[in-house]
């Protein structure tokens, strides 16, 4: 089977993109990995290349990012120019909008977040005016999927509520490689990460409240917001951006990890920091008390000074703090790659028996796709993989 794949570089989404293209390797699928947005860091792209996928990356504007519609449309253009090389059987897309290209084939979207989902979340409004446009590419790409997978049952409802009912909704939760992530020796130092200027993982919170927690509370993530302006904290310790490696280091080392997040559709941080034995305190959202049950400890988004009570509680209480990383890891073991892989492999093979079955494009639908403008040669942003 041949696969392409998109992939946002950026936080969670990248991560489930490497674990599935470990897992599909093994299982004989033909990996291409388009990468879209910020460049791939040297470690990423050699983790990447250790799949033995074939890999292209543009620094094409994402569609979460504020009204990026032209470069949007070059990104079509340019992902239209691999499939034609590849040829693959089923084509996964985690930027959902580019699903309105009509590619022929099975088709998966995945919802690994969206503007609008996300302002709901953060914002308990719809988006402002200026993405409607968006709003109606996004919704017009997840109509046009065969399926569209969510790793979580409360972000497919969230899905539903803001764009409708959708063809085949599936949850397939994300996993990780417990061999890769396990805790070490513990030090007195609270981890956090995510990208300091997104709003969804509310880090500011934490920063309110780390002038009032005992241990240092330390932060990785990307400083630099899309406007170019750079976030800074007053209490917590910032790390910067880590690499795979680096960022495995400092939970392997942390003692908890604490997230109060807003919109959490991936959560691939959390169950990093699970497997690596961090006791962790999270916002109080579904998607997150719906992963993590009675594994973890929950505080209202907004309450900087609850968020801090609640880590110091487990400061002082080393056996409540080991109880609580135990069963996180417990939690997190059960949420294996296999599992994931698994999952999609027959979600793959299901599309493609009703795809040969009902030939649903045709030559002449590839003309209409030719008139649209897609066959054209895109506008090469600077430093994309050339296809020639």
């Amino acid at each position: 089977m041949r696969l392409l794949l998109t992939t946002d570089t950026r936080g969670g989404g990248w991560t489930h993109t490497l674990e599935l293209a470990r897992g599909l390797s093994r299982m004989d699928v033909d990996v291409t990995v388009a990468a879209l947005g910020k460049r791939l860091p040297p470690p990423s792209r050699a983790a990447l290349a250790a799949t033995g996928a074939n890999i292209y990356e543009a620094p094409f504007g994402l569609d979460w990012m504020l009204a990026p519609w032209a470069e949007l449309a070059d990104a079509n253009r340019w992902l239209l120019r691999i499939y034609e090389r590849v040829e693959p059987d089923v084509v996964q897309l985690n930027g959902t909008s580019h699903a309105a290209m009509r590619l022929p084939g099975p088709l998966v979207a995945v919802g690994h977040g969206c503007a609008r989902t996300w302002w709901w979340s953060v914002m308990a409004g719809p988006p402002p005016v200026e993405w409607r446009r968006g709003e109606e590419i996004l919704a017009a790409g997840l109509r046009r999927a065969d399926a569209v997978v969510c790793a979580s049952e409360a972000m497919s409802a969230m899905m539903r509520r803001c764009y409708g009912p959708l063809r085949r909704m599936q949850v397939i939760r994300p996993g990780r490689c417990g061999r890769r992530l396990k805790p070490g020796i513990k030090s007195t130092s609270v981890l956090s990460t995510g990208q300091l200027w997104d709003e969804g993982n509310n880090l500011q919170a934490l920063d309110d409240a780390a002038g009032h927690i005992r241990w240092p509370v330390r932060v990785a993530g990307e400083r630099r917001d899309l406007d170019g302006s750079t976030w800074r904290m007053r209490s917590v310790v910032t790390l910067g951006e880590l690499d795979e490696a680096e960022m495995a280091a400092q939970m392997r080392r942390a003692a908890i990890f604490a997230l109060p997040s807003r919109y959490a559709p991936v959560g691939m941080a959390t169950l990093e920091a699970a497997l690596s034995g961090c006791a962790l305190v999270l916002g109080d959202i579904p998607a997150l008390r719906e992963t993590w049950g009675e594994a973890a400890v929950y505080v209202p988004a907004d309450d900087s000074a609850a968020l801090a009570e609640a880590v110091n509680e487990l400061i002082e209480d080393d056996g409540a703090r080991r109880r609580l990383s135990a069963a996180a890891r417990q939690r997190g073991l059960a949420m294996t790659p296999q599992q994931t892989v698994r999952g999609f492999m027959r979600l793959y093979e299901q599309l493609r028996r009703e795809s040969a079955t009902q030939c649903r494009y045709g030559q002449q639908d590839r003309s209409a796709m030719a008139l649209e403008g897609l066959m054209l040669r895109p506008r090469w942003a600077e430093g994309v993989t050339s296809l020639e």
